[in-house]
């Protein structure tokens, strides 16, 4: 018995293809500039957290592992924390030289968010999927 592909899964993987093209794209165009690079892991952050979204929208906790669907949430929760800390790193190239904001931004946010990243795999944040 085969199911009609929902329309919200095919726009979460449109939306996490594209982030990827898009950063591997500007990436390619100059991998030395810092711009770059921060656009690249902004846009991967994205898209591994429309990704994971796509596959826990698709994914049944009843009738799967659900240690796997606990996976997929803290996936998309590690996404969510690289997002943040990759929109920080993309806006601070725009920034004046501050080095007051330099300082905050990437020695308290930055690690705060890689903090948050690595937790996401912990019991912690997300205990189990029911």
């Amino acid at each position: 018995m085969s199911y009609p592909v929902p329309i919200n899964w095919l726009l979460l993987v449109a939306t996490a293809l594209a982030n990827l093209c898009v950063g591997a794209y500007v990436f390619s165009r100059d991998p030395s500039a810092p711009l770059n690079r921060s656009f690249a892991l902004l846009s991967l952050s994205t898209a591994v957290w429309s990704a994971a979204l796509a596959v826990g929208y698709h994914v049944d906790p009843f009738e799967s592992n659900p240690s796997g669907t606990t996976l997929v949430i803290r996936v998309a929760f590690a996404a969510g924390s690289l997002f943040a800390v990759a929109f920080l790193l993309f806006i601070h190239r725009f920034s004046l030289p501050r080095r007051a904001t330099s300082f905050v931004v990437l020695f308290i946010l930055v690690p705060t968010g890689i903090a948050f990243l690595v937790l996401s795999f912990s019991p912690w944040v997300v205990a189990s999927a029911r």
